[in-house]
């Protein structure tokens, strides 16, 4: 029995099972003790291993969970910077927009002042709708003031690029001229180009 249980002992000794199957045969035997701590060291050594899948386990689940965590906020993130920019395109949007109604308002506002001052043969205030006003053109009116003209303004829509604009109007002259005889009316087409100067629109052209 005895040469069995001492060649028994290598052969099993990485073997929980093997070595439990050994004490069960030789309980008493030179080599149990042995056995008893071999079984000793393999379950310490067992838990180990488990405690090492374990930690894997809990760090890989760890990592994936922080993984998920940072998939969030980067997706956060672009909807908060997508979110960000249309707002900013909106606003952007909505200031074009005012800017563009402003102008027009103040584009038309320009040729309604330029109507009503020809209409009171105003020539100060005629000229304070000009950039600059042609001597020659100072005189066209300055004699046509002499009776008293009427015009009649149809403004089409506004074309506005940027510091310049024109408008073409359908025009209707009448009223008498300065003998007090009536003059026929006339209808035709007048474009006016204005530019924006110090931040108001002045007629430039005409």
């Amino acid at each position: 029995m005895t040469g069995v249980q001492t060649c028994a002992l290598p052969i099993y000794k990485n073997s929980q099972d093997a070595l439990r199957q050994f004490l069960q045969r030789f309980q008493a035997g030179n080599h149990a003790e042995s056995a008893r701590s071999k079984i000793a060291d393999l379950v310490r050594a067992a838990e180990i291993r488990q405690q090492d899948v374990n930690k894997t386990a809990e760090d890989a689940k760890k990592a994936e969970d922080a993984r998920k965590a940072e998939d969030i906020k980067r997706a956060e993130d672009v909807k908060r910077a997508e979110d960000l920019k249309r707002a900013e395109d909106a606003r952007k949007k909505a200031e074009q927009l005012a800017k563009e109604r402003a102008d027009r308002e103040e584009v038309l506002k320009i040729l309604t002042n330029y109507e009503a001052a020809y209409n009171r043969g105003d020539l100060k205030a005629l000229m304070a709708s000009f950039r600059n006003m042609d001597p020659r053109l100072q005189k066209t009116y300055r004699d046509a003031f002499r009776g008293r003209p009427h015009v009649s303004l149809k403004p089409g829509e506004p074309r506005i690029e940027g510091e310049t604009a024109t408008v073409t109007c359908s025009r209707t002259v009448s009223g008498s001229d300065y003998n007090g005889q009536t003059l026929g009316s006339q209808t035709d087409t007048a474009k006016f180009t204005l530019r924006r100067v110090d931040g108001h629109w002045v007629i430039d052209g005409l």
